[in-house]
């Protein structure tokens, strides 16, 4: 199998870390992302402990901040000419409202606008890979959200599993979108159900939360089973060709309601992140528009 450059965000802890210590072995050129430098720092040392031969490199991003995104994309824009496989896996739970630098509900901008910044700003350099993939760590919990468009729909959000579960359905309609935009590039774009698991998402102080590790966290899957969703769809030649689907384990597809599929819906979706995110409609580092 030809080695493969995959960056890997939210990868020192949960599915990301399972996914990425699975990649580790020396077979692929791994970039992991987190926010907390040192925790980055061990599991890549963890890695190359269980298996010397893994490429390795760390960066730290923070996606509940615009400008930290930005200079991540700079940094590696510096550092390397093309990527193969973005595996945005980073995300939370907040089960009280907090907002991100810019002003967002948290849960909202860290696990779809931080993402869908992260993934625009390296377009350029997955269109330069080898059968480049993104693959967005979705859930089903998308299926039982609605999205209200107005102009403070990402700011004046509720949080808890409705802003979980709405977060995730603006990430699942706007991979369906991205896999349509950037077809002409070569690049697939998929989402996928990990499963529900026991990993640190499921942390925090509210009356439900606790509740939740008491009765439910104990009976999950592990990060280690969840990760074979992702998994999967990276290693499975066949499905790297596959663009615009929602998986879960062994590719099994997950059909979504005809609500879901309404083209207004996803449009309204698209309009309302790129104002959030203040994206151009020509950027010098879209390969689309560049000379």
């Amino acid at each position: 199998m030809k080695r493969r450059r995959i960056v890997v965000t939210g990868a020192t802890s949960g599915i990301g870390r399972a996914t990425a210590r699975a990649l580790a072995d020396g077979s692929h050129d791994l970039i992991l992302a987190s926010r907390n430098a040192a925790l980055l720092e061990k599991t890549a040392g963890d890695f190359r402990a269980a298996d010397p031969k893994a490429e390795i490199r760390t960066f730290v991003v923070d996606l509940a901040s615009f400008a930290s995104i930005r200079n991540f994309s700079l940094q590696l824009h510096e550092e390397i000419d093309q990527i193969d496989v973005l595996f945005n896996c980073a995300g939370l739970f907040m089960d009280r409202r907090t907002s991100t630098v810019e002003g967002f509900e948290t849960t909202i901008g860290v696990n779809h606008l931080g993402s869908f910044l992260l993934t625009r700003l390296l377009v350029d350099l997955l269109a330069k890979g080898d059968e480049p993939q993104i693959v967005n760590v979705c859930s089903k919990a998308a299926l039982f959200a609605s999205f209200r468009d107005r102009p403070d729909a990402f700011m004046r959000h509720p949080a808890g599993f409705r802003a979980y579960s709405a977060s995730k359905l603006l990430q699942l309609l706007s991979t369906l979108r991205l896999s349509e935009e950037l077809s002409g590039l070569g690049i697939t774009v998929n989402a996928i159900h990990p499963g529900d698991a026991a990993t640190g998402i499921w942390k925090g102080d509210s009356p439900m939360m606790r509740l939740a590790n008491s009765l439910i966290v104990g009976r999950l899957a592990s990060a280690e089973e969840a990760s074979k969703a992702g998994l999967y769809i990276l290693e499975n030649e066949a499905m790297r060709k596959v663009s615009g689907g929602f998986f879960e384990r062994e590719g099994i597809g997950i059909p979504l309601p005809a609500r879901l599929l309404d083209r207004s819906l996803r449009d309204a979706i698209a309009r309302r992140t790129d104002e959030a995110i203040a994206w151009p409609e020509q950027s010098p580092e879209d390969p689309e528009t560049s000379p």
